[in-house]
């Protein structure tokens, strides 16, 4: 059985605030059997986050490599979760912290650095095939970046008024479409979800977590 089967075969839902005690319960409880359910569990939960960094990688390397030294996906899945170890060591376990954003931000860093090690070592990369590569992958990540962009406003914590601003927001909706098509939302309601949206975004944003 592949890594991505074992761990990824369903989609587990993200809880900010159950990922903290989880975490908790790793790092505290003498039973090593529970630890390990937990760990498991929530790495299982980092399911989007996972896959996202593999394809961005992947992505980037097809124009690095050789065919034939692609790395597998169980090796990427298993250099993901030797991150994931680290981040669930050194993550602050605090109510206004979110480890989601932390082990994405981990992970990212994590590939872009054996990116950046590849093309200095690789010397037989021509520029107009790295890039060529990259612009027919251009789209791809473009929808790739906007999907992860959504998963992020489900574990920000909004509500549902919240999460509708957000959404029209990415999509570049103007105010007045959004409130003709949103009637049951007044201008009053959206101009504070609104700000709390930016509150939200700022707040993380200063921490470095998006």
């Amino acid at each position: 059985m592949s890594l991505e089967n074992f761990y990824f075969k369903k989609d587990y839902p993200y809880r900010v605030e159950f990922i903290n005690r989880c975490i908790e319960i790793i790092r505290f409880s003498e039973d090593e059997k529970r630890c390990a359910a937990y760990k498991n569990l929530v790495f299982r939960m980092m399911n989007k986050i996972v896959k996202k960094n593999i394809g961005n990688y992947l992505n980037l390397t097809r124009a690095v490599y050789n065919k034939n030294l692609i790395p597998t996906n169980n090796e990427l899945i298993a250099e993901c979760y030797l991150v994931f170890d680290k981040c669930l060591e050194r993550y602050i376990i605090d109510p206004n912290n979110n480890f989601y954003f932390y082990y994405n931000k981990s992970l990212s860093r994590n590939f872009y650095r054996e990116y950046q090690r590849l093309l200095k070592t690789n010397k037989n990369v021509e520029i107009t095939d790295y890039l060529i590569h990259n612009e027919k992958n251009l789209h791809s990540d473009a929808e790739a970046d906007l999907n992860a962009i959504k998963h992020m406003i489900e574990n920000l914590g909004f509500n549902d008024v919240e999460k509708r601003i957000c959404f029209s927001k990415v999509e570049g909706q103007k105010t007045a479409v959004f409130l003709e098509q949103n009637k049951d939302i007044t201008n009053v309601q959206y101009n504070k979800g609104l700000k709390r949206v930016k509150e939200v975004l700022s707040f993380y944003h200063k921490k470095g977590e998006i």
